[in-house]
């Protein structure tokens, strides 16, 4: 099977969306299927990677587009291009940026183009565009699938449209389950948090709970972990805090890094602000057995259960955070058995594996079917 990725952006190793499209693609490769990602040029990410980029076949492409113009016809040609060279059995499109969307208007309205089409819904900007796309008479047959990654996100649809709905599957993203034993520096116990350095994600909330208690805990460390326009700002805040002593930046960490900080005593903290469609972070953490605690908020309570596996707070309420944070500080015992049943559900739900071969089904359903209205 040939399966091509259209992902603008993607950024290899960076970003939960980029990160698991590069691991899903991964996984194709390693079943004996050909794969290719199509998307638009990047800036380069100075970050860490595993040793992974030299497998993936990579098309970048000038796109960026901000309306119809004398060039269009070019860079569409150029997409044409790569993709009657790699030929492949189906698209799975994993964003539907608002620029770079005319071009695959202009691909699926090709009355040449029979190439069975599956759309992952991996924010709301990207819901909002495939129903726009869906409810286009014109190419309403080309987009033959749509895959959301929690029933957060496909609840979403359900209100939207019954009749959408109807062309819709969950499938939740995978993470990789390391079973290799860990070598880390890390033993005592520590905070973390990971993310790209956006308001919503709620750095500032979880620094203004720590230094609320930090003091008594002076052998605990909160890591924050990440790059983004707010990191000036937010290392200032913690300077100015007072709690710079206990609050260590790491930069971007690789996936093999960042399980060091998880798969130790840790306390993995995800006070989101705004709706995450799915929450991939949360989910290795969960996988790494690490206790958690995360916002009510999005799908996020998709992959903690309260109580059960971690903590669910309210979002943006900092004597919740703080009440959550001493809770496990002072209980090893509750830090473990929210770990052990973290790391349970995560191999039931959330297994590369099963992702995978849910991918693999639905494409071969969509290929089959393709075939057989031929």
């Amino acid at each position: 099977m040939r399966i091509l990725h259209w992902a603008v952006p993607y950024y290899r190793g960076f970003g939960g969306q980029s990160i698991f499209i590069e691991r899903l693609a991964l996984e194709f490769i390693k079943r004996g299927h050909e794969v290719a990602i199509l998307t638009n040029n990047q800036a380069t990410k100075n970050i860490p990677k595993d040793n992974s980029e030299n497998q993936l076949n990579v098309y970048s492409l000038n796109l960026n587009p901000t309306n119809l113009d004398d060039r269009t016809p070019l860079k569409f040609a150029g997409i044409v291009e790569v993709i009657q060279k790699f030929n492949p059995d189906v698209i799975h499109i994993h964003n539907l940026v608002s620029r770079e969307i005319i071009y695959l208007k202009l691909f699926l309205n090709r009355k040449d183009t029979k190439i069975p089409t599956i759309c992952t819904i991996h924010d709301l900007g990207t819901l909002n565009r495939a129903v726009n796309l869906l409810k286009k008479a014109e190419t309403s047959s080309r987009l033959d699938y749509i895959v959301s990654p929690s029933r957060y996100i496909d609840s979403f649809l359900e209100k939207i449209s019954l009749e959408l709905r109807q062309s819709v599957k969950i499938i939740y993203n995978g993470v990789p389950e390391n079973s290799a034993p860990t070598q880390s520096d890390i033993k005592k116990l520590h905070l973390l948090f990971a993310a790209d350095f956006n308001e919503h994600k709620g750095a500032v909330i979880l620094l203004n709970a720590w230094s609320k208690i930090c003091k008594k805990y002076p052998d605990v460390t909160l890591f924050i972990a990440g790059e983004g326009a707010a990191k000036e700002f937010i290392e200032q805040y913690a300077n100015t805090s007072g709690i710079g002593s206990q609050v260590v930046f790491t930069g971007w960490l690789s996936q093999s890094e960042l399980h060091k900080y998880l798969s130790t005593d840790c306390i993995f903290v995800m006070p989101s602000m705004l709706g995450e469609a799915f929450g991939l972070i949360a989910a290795e953490a969960s996988m790494a057995g690490a206790a958690i605690i995360v916002s009510r908020i999005g799908a996020l309570p998709e992959i903690v259960e309260d109580r059960v596996s971690g903590i669910v707070v309210t979002p943006g309420d900092t004597n919740s955070l703080v009440q959550a944070i001493e809770e496990l500080i002072n209980d090893e015992e509750l830090r473990e058995e929210f770990g052990k049943a973290a790391k349970k559900r995560a191999q039931t739900l959330f297994s590369m594996e099963k992702s995978v071969d849910e991918y693999e089904k639905t494409y071969r359903q969509l290929i089959d079917a393709q075939k057989s209205s031929n």
